[in-house]
């Protein structure tokens, strides 16, 4: 390896751990970081010199919620505030378009909006502050409604958490709700709960052709006029290479299904729902604003941020985001279920387990099925310089 003579060793308190188990340690070090055609000079980073993970990671949060420098959590800049600071871009703010599920590639827009990669309007919704430390740490805001479509009809989901706080997360593959809303969810798409490992954790599982259906949830944010975000069947259906052996779905071939359930806030909204959303970060205002994405857009219309601290550009504010927005209180009458489940050639029967167990079936998965596959299925990911203040990576 060849060592780098711009390299600065800051100490070797390096290390980081995720959910998933990988995890890195190493040294703090300040180095020449290079983006598009333009070099970013001392950038604090972490150096993995003991690492499972196979790719690097750029932090684009907020500072708060990045590893530290010490043990005396040092907070640094990072890349978009070092990107803002140097003038490469005006504000601290970016734009997501992942692209669907089968797109070889998506892109990140720092300091800018493309307006060719969404349709509708874009509408603005506030970000929460961490309770703990009274400051934003995480890009979390409120679910306000969540509802069902399918050819059979529409239902309105209910969960006792509403409005339900949950984190805008790119480095998580599936998204993870509360259990009451989770088991009406996996009641209406007749997904069955199935035990894969000997320490009794199990996944979801549906059969692959249910994405075929061209049915859909549609996500509600900040309440009436606030953003709609529809998810199809066919960003939610993950295969998982195994068939079911028994049940109701005997023979088919079984997909994991992209909405999961967790125990407690904050809940996360991960990749299979955020591909179906462009999603605008403004850091500097505290604010994120999405529209329905436009899949493989082949056109470009870049904005600008104008300043630092100016509005998302070609966006609105959601009117009703201080209201309670408690959403529905009774339970679904699952109008919705026959339509997922017929829609896509399976079975037109009453539904999956709820959630729960169901011993009359069962799924065959690789005994060794790795779940580090389902982290971040990244796109291929290359760099590009846009002029008037913008970064655009591919």
């Amino acid at each position: 390896m060849v060592k780098s003579s711009t390299i600065d060793v800051l100490n070797d308190n390096f290390e980081i751990a995720y959910v998933d188990g990988s995890g890195s340690r190493g040294d703090y070090i300040t180095e020449t970081f290079g983006i598009g055609n333009i070099q970013l000079q001392n950038v604090t980073m972490g150096l993995g010199l003991d690492t499972d993970i196979a790719y690097g990671l750029v932090g684009v949060g907020y500072a708060l919620n990045e590893a530290s420098v010490s043990q005396t959590r040092q907070i640094y800049d990072n890349l978009p505030v070092v990107m803002r600071n140097e003038g490469h871009i005006k504000t601290t703010a970016y734009s997501l378009w992942l692209n669907d599920l089968d797109a070889s590639k998506g892109n990140i827009l720092f300091g800018g909006i493309d307006t060719e990669k969404y349709t509708g309007n874009l509408i603005r919704v506030n970000i929460d502050q961490d309770a703990r430390v009274q400051n934003y740490t995480s890009f979390q805001v409120r679910l306000t409604s969540l509802e069902a479509h399918s050819s059979s009809g529409q239902d309105a989901l209910s969960s006792s958490s509403f409005p339900i706080p949950v984190v805008l997360d790119s480095g998580t593959t599936f998204s993870y709700l509360p259990q009451d809303i989770v088991e009406q969810i996996w009641k209406e798409v007749g997904a069955e709960y199935t035990i894969v490992s000997n320490d009794g954790s199990g996944v979801p599982l549906l059969p692959c052709d249910f994405g075929d259906s061209g049915n859909y949830f549609s996500f509600g944010f900040g309440g009436n006029g606030g953003p709609v975000i529809k998810v199809g069947m066919d960003e939610l259906v993950i295969p998982v290479q195994g068939k079911f052996t028994s049940g109701q779905y005997a023979g088919k071939d079984a997909c994991q299904f992209g909405i999961q359930n967790m125990s407690s806030d904050p809940f996360l909204l991960g990749d299979t729902f955020l591909r179906s959303a462009y999603v605008v970060y403004d850091l500097e205002n505290n604010e994120i604003a999405m529209a329905p994405t436009d899949f493989n857009s082949t056109k470009s219309n870049i904005v600008a941020f104008p300043s630092q601290g100016a509005e998302i550009p070609s966006s609105t504010p959601a009117p009703s985001q201080d209201a309670t927005n408690s959403g529905p209180s009774d339970n679904p009458n699952y109008s919705a279920g026959k339509g997922f489940q017929s829609g896509g050639g399976g079975s037109s029967g009453s539904g999956g387990s709820g959630g729960g167990n169901n011993p009359d079936s069962a799924a065959s998965l690789p005994p060794a099925l790795d779940f580090t596959q389902f982290i971040v299925m990244g796109a291929s990911m290359g760099m590009m310089l846009f002029g008037g203040g913008m970064f655009l990576l591919f």
